[in-house]
């Protein structure tokens, strides 16, 4: 992502200033991830919304991008499907994509983190098992850090955490709180750019 024009910034409306989560359709998120949807440990990354993939009735996919002055800087998507023997719902993590030029910075733990807040918060879903391939080391840190279990020694390299009524609230707590720390961080670096001020640093694009 290149550098913004100063003057484009301030023409957006005030909704669409600085740093804030937006529904992503699905054209935006085909371009988005054709050209970011790549990791130097692991290589491409496929993801339930490929074009390869069919439409499937018994599942519903979440999507949820973070935008910095209209443009798209990461998205999360996980997978709902309904366990048939419950109320319940299982939810898989299927991918996280973050634009190659604002990596490093907290913005997977962030995205990933209001997507399984706003999850877990949604009184129409009842989720009691999320779990998620992790063949990326950055992806175990952070599944890690957010309460999941280690990947197996041998086997599939799935990591899961299960969700109840004992430990839901220590979840949320969990996320809202890896959520806020970089959250605050880069809303505050975007006030100070939106603000003029000549030493701001900007987080959507590398620095000169």
């Amino acid at each position: 992502m290149g550098p913004l024009d100063t003057q484009s910034e301030f023409d957006q409306p005030k909704e669409m200033q600085g740093l804030y989560f937006a529904p992503v359709t699905r054209e935006a998120y085909g371009a988005f991830i054709i050209r970011h949807a790549r990791s130097d440990e692991i290589g491409p990354i496929q993801t339930a919304l490929d074009g390869g993939h069919s439409e499937d009735a018994e599942r519903e996919i979440r999507l949820v991008g973070l935008y910095a002055c209209g443009k798209l800087c990461a998205t999360a998507t996980a997978v709902l499907s309904q366990n048939k023997l419950n109320q319940h719902q299982a939810c898989k993590l299927d991918s996280i994509v973050v634009n190659r030029d604002v990596r490093r910075q907290g913005i997977a733990m962030m995205t990933v983190a209001k997507l399984f807040k706003d999850l877990t918060e949604d009184a129409d879903l009842n989720i009691d098992t999320i779990l998620s391939h992790a063949v990326h080391p950055a992806t175990v840190r952070m599944l890690t850090n957010l309460g999941f279990s280690q990947p197996p020694v041998t086997g599939a390299p799935i990591v899961s955490l299960k969700i109840d009524d004992q430990n839901e609230a220590e979840f949320l707590k969990t996320c809202t709180a890896g959520f806020l720390e970089i959250h605050n961080r880069l809303k505050h670096q975007c006030l100070q750019c939106l603000k003029g001020r000549a030493d701001a640093r900007r987080w959507c694009f590398p620095e000169d």
